[in-house]
């Protein structure tokens, strides 16, 4: 029966699991699901723990270690992975108390409900992507999980869309902790975002056809209900996936000059793909159905406000108070919350510029943002990389950090940096080896 359920799986959705797989595997395979498709993990087991008598907040903690727990005995084979994810573990935690312990004053903010430390270091924050995909480590353990995770969130995330349909509104926290009702929801659409480019990526690469539909059914839903930089990540994701694609194929100087000439042009036909997208639904929402401007998205791309800042601009000023004080070594680990915290609850200025600026400076901030720029660079130089296709979904789906969400509390950036890990070799990275042969050749010339 199991054998005829997995062929199943992997004839409709390709979904292949290594075989033989150990019970390990197999455990870590779940795991991973619920981790990466944490709405799922919250939604079943939440509410099984509150269930048992458990109140909320206990609840969501004990939920939060379930993926850890179902991971554990992979870990324990692949004890070598789980001690580096250890160690940056463990060089984070000593960076927050030393922030700690800097603003004795101002500790509340590190420990507030909902939006404190506990949701970085907690089982089910974003650093623990680096844990997951480490320790699951091997292609064909870390496909599946992705591609069940895909399918997992579109179910869970489409009844949320139909129950948000049926009540007239999504229940979002406001910006004082309030509740309030909104017709969109940002979870929603940046999970829904992920879930498409997730469906994208599976399609392109099985040639199924089945999640071509399923993500288009997604990007309908992100268009109705979800947020504007939603609906720009998984076009972001084929974007990225063809731009790789044709690159990979070039092989001279001729070559990529054709290549850079195609990029050009292709940019100029978006743009005139957006006025006319303008034009186009502007005319139906006079002409022929009005009703389409209840979607927010829709509303925004026919008023030409898409692009607009949306009150951001208040939320880095209050910001700019502390980067004016300290800009060279920056505020430390959640020294945003300090200047952002006293006027609205999650603390964040939704800028990565500005969030990594002021948690790392730029005497610690300088070395990772060239970790994260060779890591980026050298996964587009690499040939034939089996990786790089989820690379480009974690890719496209951390652009989000530009506008909204902390990088602290979500795993996208994480899983980036992490999958970058898996695939590079020392000799891979560019920026890494230009800099080691920079050092190298003055030491001869000093000679």
């Amino acid at each position: 029966m199991i054998k005829k359920g997995l062929a199943a799986m992997e004839r409709v959705f390709g979904i292949r699991f290594s075989t033989p797989m150990a019970w390990y595997e197999g455990l870590a395979f779940l795991g991973g699901v619920l981790f990466f498709a944490q709405l799922v993990n919250q939604a079943v087991f939440v509410r099984l723990f509150q269930w048992g008598g458990l109140e909320n907040s206990i609840a969501v903690l004990a939920a939060s270690f379930v993926p850890l727990f179902l991971l554990m005995p992979l870990a324990i084979v692949e004890r070598r992975m789980t001690g580096w994810f250890l160690l940056v573990y463990a060089l984070i935690g000593l960076y927050f108390l030393i922030s700690i312990w800097l603003h004795p004053n101002d500790r509340l903010f590190y420990f507030l409900p909902r939006h404190g430390i506990d949701r970085v270091f907690r089982p089910d924050g974003g650093l623990f992507a680096l844990l997951f995909l480490w320790v699951l480590r091997k292609w064909e353990r870390v496909d599946p999980v992705m591609k069940a995770t895909a399918l997992a969130l579109f179910v869970l995330l489409l009844f949320q869309f139909v129950s948000a349909k049926m009540r007239g509104y999504w229940p979002i926290e406001g910006h004082l902790g309030e509740m309030r009702k909104l017709q969109y929801s940002l979870q929603f659409g940046f999970s829904m975002a992920f879930t498409v480019s997730l469906m994208a990526y599976c399609a392109l690469v099985d040639k199924k056809k089945i999640y071509w539909g399923l993500a288009a059914v997604g990007y309908v839903m992100i268009l109705m209900a979800g947020n504007r930089m939603a609906l720009v990540l998984p076009l972001l994701f084929l974007l990225f996936f063809f731009f790789y694609a044709r690159l990979n194929r070039c092989h001279s100087a001729k070559e990529y000059q054709k290549f850079l000439l195609q990029v050009l042009l292709s940019a100029a036909i978006l743009v005139a793909l957006y006025f006319l997208l303008v034009v186009l639904l502007s005319f139906i929402a006079k002409n022929i159905n009005p009703g389409i401007l209840k979607s927010r998205n829709l509303r925004m791309i026919i008023n030409g406000d898409f692009f607009f800042d949306n009150g951001r601009n208040s939320i880095h000023s209050w910001l700019w108070e502390g980067l004016n004080e300290h800009p060279i070594l920056g505020l430390g680990a959640f020294g945003d919350r300090i200047y952002i915290g006293r006027h609205i609850i999650w603390g964040h200025p939704h800028s990565f510029f500005l969030e990594f600026w002021s948690n790392f400076g730029v005497i610690l901030g300088t070395p990772l943002a060239l970790l994260l720029l060779d890591t980026v660079v050298s996964m587009f130089a690499k040939k034939d990389n089996k990786w790089m296709g989820l690379f480009l979904v974690f890719l496209s789906t951390s652009v989000l950090h530009l506008t909204s969400l902390s990088f602290w509390y979500a795993p996208y950036l994480w899983a980036l940096m992490g999958l970058g890990a898996l695939a590079l070799r020392a000799k891979d990275r560019i920026l890494w080896n230009a800099l080691c042969d920079n050092i190298l050749v003055r030491r001869v010339r000093k000679q």
